[in-house]
């Protein structure tokens, strides 16, 4: 369900990538009300730098809420370059991974 939140920031995570750097990934916080109860909650999605920093705290963004776990939203409803690109990435290690073992 779509509904109208206010942006209030973002919690910054960073992962080391086994011996290549570190990753760091932005999780906006938003809150919103649905069904009479007010939510200030992260997005388990993760952005980047570029994408976290076009959103302005204190404005209201349009985010895509569970029904069933009116905690739980996201941003994007369609899927990102990005997240094909990690997903293939996965795979593709995975893979090695078990070739190495047989």
């Amino acid at each position: 369900m779509k509904i109208d939140a206010i942006y209030l920031g973002y919690n910054t995570y960073k992962a080391p990538t086994g011996g290549y750097g570190i990753i760091t990934s932005y999780s906006p916080v938003f809150r919103y009300e649905f069904n009479g109860k007010q939510y200030e909650v992260q997005t388990f999605e993760t952005l980047t730098k570029k994408e976290v920093c076009k959103l302005i705290v204190g404005n209201k963004y349009e985010i895509f809420i569970n029904e069933n776990k009116p905690q739980k939203f996201i941003i994007y409803k369609s899927v990102r370059f990005s997240e094909v690109i990690t997903l293939l990435m996965g795979i593709f290690f995975s893979s090695i991974g078990i070739i190495f073992l047989l």
